[in-house]
């Protein structure tokens, strides 16, 4: 099999992978009547005044919404009513949650229906344009990969975006997008990602004999603290990535008769990167640093 081949089958389970980690948290029920996305919803004075505990501006929004009669699918919270709405051009679910711990609630608006590649980016961009500049935001927007995630902050309100979608053998496949709205206790918010670029030398081995040193390949990385992955420059990951933690990234892989190894350390910014063929029969040995850098082009 093809190195390019295995390289996009590669990624494809991934990105099924951690599709269906989001799908675990929804389910999608028949079409039924579409109703208007909520306006108050998009006013940052409305959402600033939200409590999210028996609220009443909030139970007005959802009074006509149907109750929900269906299996729930979480353990921390029920969902209390579901409708359709429509939103950002397209139908999305709506569903009101309510909290068992302390009765909080929030509302999530989500949507497995196929939307362009384009569609991310603008739904991010109409998200900006209403609550303003985000908290945090993770924007991969490749020819591979599109993964949108931001937050945004207003009085007690946590807004999150989500937006993923991949770019298949022949078409762009769109994944989920989620738009959610909670108290800032239920919601976790999006950290930043940090684009790092890394360089060093590179020590070579065959078998017991030393080949010398010379200067390794510069490589550009992305670390993503909100999946806790180590991503290359295309949004894909970077090998499996192990351990992640305040001070280490790990991350492996074994490709037929390679493994390869890395780990970075966040407090010095050194990095080490073995690869090693089986029985082995050879080796290479990478040691140097890796800098924070703008994720801006420079030209």
């Amino acid at each position: 099999m093809k190195a390019s081949t295995q390289s996009r089958i590669r990624r494809s389970v991934q990105f099924s992978a951690f599709l269906c980690s989001l799908l675990a948290t929804v389910s999608f029920p028949h079409a039924q009547e579409v109703a208007n996305f909520p306006t108050e919803l998009s006013s940052t004075d409305f959402l600033n005044n939200l409590t999210w505990k028996s609220d009443d501006n909030l139970n007005q929004i959802i009074a006509s919404w149907p109750k929900f009669s269906g299996p729930q699918g979480f353990q921390d919270k029920s969902v209390e009513k579901r409708t359709t709405v429509k939103l950002l051009g397209g139908d999305f679910m709506a569903e009101y949650r309510v909290f068992h711990k302390d009765n909080a609630s929030e509302l999530v608006f989500f949507s497995d229906e196929q939307f362009p590649r384009e569609f991310c980016g603008e739904s991010l961009n109409w998200a900006t344009g209403k609550f303003g500049q985000p908290e945090g935001l993770a924007d991969i927007q490749t020819e591979t990969a599109v993964k949108i995630r931001g937050s945004w902050r207003l009085g007690n309100t946590r807004v999150r975006l989500v937006c993923i979608g991949y770019q298949g053998e022949m078409k762009f496949i769109s994944g989920l997008a989620i738009l959610a709205f909670g108290p800032l206790h239920y919601s976790i918010p999006v950290e930043n990602l940090a684009y790092i670029e890394c360089s060093g030398t590179q020590r070579n081995f065959a078998g017991a004999s030393d080949l010398g040193q010379r200067d390794g390949t510069p490589f550009s990385l992305i670390i993503d603290s909100n999946e806790k992955v180590l991503l290359k420059r295309d949004g894909l990951p970077f090998l499996q990535t192990d351990q992640f933690s305040q001070d280490e990234i790990k991350a492996s892989e074994k490709i037929k008769t390679v493994e390869l190894n890395f780990a970075l350390d966040r407090i010095t910014g050194s990095y080490k990167y073995d690869v090693i063929f089986e029985n082995q029969s050879g080796r290479s040995e990478e040691h140097g640093k890796c800098s924070k850098v703008d994720k801006a082009r420079k030209f």
